[in-house]
């Protein structure tokens, strides 16, 4: 299990623009093609992994079924996202269209929240670049929908994440990046932005 460290940036079109400018300028190459992202966000009834993610405690999870829609065969991944500590980690595993509908139908238990159920989708396009130590990764046109209903709302701001593992890298990100750097969850953002 590797911990890694990651520092957000929420811009809005003219600073994300600027922001791509500024890291090619510095070096960044373009890693993989820009891609759809749709992941559907799990919690139990008093929304408690919202609420952890609000409160900033730690340990907390996030858990998540994520597809990239526009590829030609649609495959679904178990995400949980750990925050602890130490730092945070991701893990990640393939399922089969028959989990999927039984977790999507059913939920299922997980040992810190008990029952969840699925509650958000969240889609956004994402650009991937790499600059020295740092991946940097530029999400647009982020779309947030509540589960099983036509109601969504999109976010006319970008977020930018900066991931490192080495802690003397975060005074070199603080320096070079004079954007607003802040804690930001997508999945709380959008329970926010959805009055859930």
């Amino acid at each position: 299990m590797s911990f890694r460290k990651e520092i957000k940036l929420i811009l809005n079109r003219r600073n994300s623009l600027d922001f791509k400018k500024m890291i090619i300028e510095k070096g960044a190459i373009e890693i993989y093609p820009k891609r759809k992202i749709s992941s559907l966000y799990f919690d139990n009834p008093k929304k408690q992994i919202h609420v952890d993610s609000e409160e900033g405690i730690l340990p907390r999870k996030k858990i998540r079924i994520r597809t990239y829609p526009n590829d030609e065969n649609i495959r679904y991944y178990l995400e949980k996202k750990i925050s602890s500590p130490e730092g945070k980690y991701k893990s990640s595993k393939k399922i089969s269209d028959t989990y999927y509908n039984r977790m999507i139908e059913q939920g299922f238990f997980d040992n810190m929240y008990g029952i969840l159920k699925p509650l958000l989708h969240v889609e956004y396009l994402r650009e991937y670049y790499k600059l020295k130590n740092f991946r940097i990764t530029i999400d647009e046109k982020v779309n947030y929908k509540i589960f099983k209903k036509k109601i969504f709302k999109i976010d006319s701001n970008s977020v930018a994440e900066i991931k490192f593992t080495n802690k003397e890298d975060e005074d070199k990100i603080i320096n070079s990046f004079t954007n607003k750097i802040t804690r930001f969850s997508k999945y709380s953002n959008g329970i926010n932005f959805m009055n859930l």
